[in-house]
């Protein structure tokens, strides 16, 4: 039974160990693979670990976390980023978005909101909208061609962490079957 017990416990703390998913979505411009949109809905989601979130000496403030990105463009399709991306965070300037770290830290696209001036990435926040920002003309390589954004207008930022609470419950559901199936069998045998 101790070994049951421990086997769950282990397997519901690796379940929450730190997985964090980054979303940043606003209306824009632009074109993937050479097809052209106007005011879409463009939403960027990047998976990542609040375990590895960074900062560098030289730019106190800026928290990054590198991550797979996916892209979907309303009415164009879906496709994952090939240059290794970064969700950030710059405290200084009120900002957060997705970078690609690949190329200089551009940022594919950005909110900006005064609730940045004090989160890190290693919490959940938002939904978090504001002005977006973009490197206008930048090509941002994926599965589906080059992402091009022209223009955005506002946009949402949102980091969400799975719920250890849930997850805890049903660990624990698992551990009380187990201890009422046992103790069942103790008192049938006797």
């Amino acid at each position: 039974m101790k070994r049951i017990v421990s086997l769950f416990i282990t397997l519901c703390s690796l379940a929450t160990a730190g997985a964090i998913s980054f979303t940043e979505q606003g209306q824009a411009s632009g074109s993937l693979g050479g097809t052209n949109f106007t005011d879409a809905l463009v939403t960027i989601v990047l998976i990542g670990d609040t375990t590895t979130v960074f900062t560098t000496s030289g730019s106190p403030g800026l928290y990054q976390d590198l991550g797979v990105a996916t892209l979907s463009v309303a009415g164009i399709g879906s496709a994952t980023f090939t240059d290794q991306m970064a969700a950030f965070d710059s405290q200084n300037v009120d900002w957060a978005g997705i970078s690609d770290y690949s190329h200089l830290d551009e940022v594919t696209l950005v909110t900006i909101n005064a609730l940045f001036g004090s989160y890190a990435l290693s919490s959940s926040i938002g939904p978090a909208s504001g002005p977006a920002f973009i490197d206008s003309g930048d090509s941002f390589p994926t599965t589906a061609g080059s992402l091009i954004l022209t223009s955005a207008s506002n946009s949402t930022f949102t980091a969400a962490t799975p719920e250890p609470g849930s997850i805890g419950v049903v660990c624990l559901g698992l551990i009380w079957l187990r201890w009422i199936w046992r103790y069942r069998d103790l008192t049938t045998r006797s």
